[in-house]
């Protein structure tokens, strides 16, 4: 995945075990990361755990984090 919120946080397994810990578990599945991918940019439910992450790891963040790169 290209979205740089989730380089910021460790990568895409770790912001998606993240989106997963604040879902009670319920890990997005393959479809929902593809959907993610299609609309270019992340659910808003999934920006606080993220958000929270990047506070406590001393990065900054902003609202472009969590739309989709072009790799060009």
């Amino acid at each position: 995945m290209a979205f740089p919120i989730f380089d910021k946080v460790g990568g895409t397994e770790a912001a998606l075990a993240l989106i997963a810990a604040s879902d009670g578990g319920k890990s997005p599945t393959k479809f929902v990361q593809d959907k993610w991918r299609i609309k270019r940019r992340l659910p808003a439910k999934t920006h606080l755990p993220l958000i929270n992450a990047c506070v406590r790891l001393g990065v900054l963040w902003s609202v472009k984090d969590f739309s989709w790169r072009d790799e060009a």
